[in-house]
């Protein structure tokens, strides 16, 4: 576990090393702080360099995030925005968080993009669902009279229904009365 936070420099790159702990107050802008970094280095010489102090000001509450993992690693990200004294807008535009923020529009933008094709799909599926639901509807209703007028063979005397099989097994004539014939019913 580290002692001092990581901190990560989302302006130019050029400040990433261990937090001193340290913040300097420009006597210009006393409300906002300069984090001082040890970089970091590989050789001997770099690895026990002074304390480098951040060039820019910086609010404590917009452009410094400290982060602390679950197995206790702190990092430190310095964010850019428009507002920092000294910071040009042609600078701030070259920024690593600006580039970063400007990709996530985009990607958000064509995300946004993409829902829209898939509403427009949901619609369009909606209403083909909608569409045969009716058509569905439409066939079970003629399927059911087709099955209640084919269940039997309706006796024109008497008005009663019975299946072509009991007509059959009364001789031909109405199983209800008897005195219709099966040609004179159909």
């Amino acid at each position: 576990m580290a002692k001092e936070p990581l901190v990560i420099d989302l302006f130019f790159g050029e400040y990433v090393g261990g937090h001193t702990g340290e913040m300097e107050r420009p006597d210009e802008y006393p409300e906002r702080v300069k984090p001082e970094i040890r970089p970091m280095g590989t050789k001997g010489s770099e690895i026990f360099s002074r304390p480098k102090t951040f060039p820019y000001a910086l609010d404590e509450e917009k452009n410094i995030e400290e982060y602390r993992t679950d197995a206790g690693f702190r990092f430190m990200l310095l964010r850019p925005t428009k507002d920092i004294p000294g910071l040009t807008e042609e600078e701030f535009k070259r920024t690593i968080g600006y580039r970063m923020n400007e990709d996530l529009k985009d990607e958000i933008s064509r995300l946004e993009g993409e829902i829209e094709e898939l509403e427009k799909e949901k619609g369009t599926a909606e209403k083909k669902a909608d569409n045969l639901r009716e058509e569905r509807e439409e066939w079970e209703k003629k399927e059911a009279a087709k099955s209640s007028s084919s269940s039997g063979i309706q006796c024109p005397d008497c008005d009663s229904t019975n299946p072509k099989s009991r007509w059959k097994d009364n001789d031909g004539y109405c199983p209800s009365c008897s005195d219709v014939a099966l040609e004179d019913a159909i």
